[in-house]
């Protein structure tokens, strides 16, 4: 599957395996999608908030 330029998408910066983000799916620089096994590699869980506070709190 293609990355669909028509509808929203995310561009990912920093160190990461994949360039932009759809729909819960990631892609490559040239737009197609990131497969693992013959399956779709998806993102992770995103963190909780508690975790997600407790992280920013160690910041400050």
């Amino acid at each position: 599957m293609k990355l669909d330029t028509s509808k929203p998408y995310g561009t990912v910066y920093g160190d990461a395996d994949h360039a932009f983000e759809q729909d819960g799916k990631r892609f490559d620089h040239a737009g197609e999608e990131i497969m693992d096994g013959g399956t779709p590699k998806k993102r992770g869980p995103k963190p909780k908030d508690d975790q997600l506070k407790a992280q920013l709190e160690e910041l400050s």
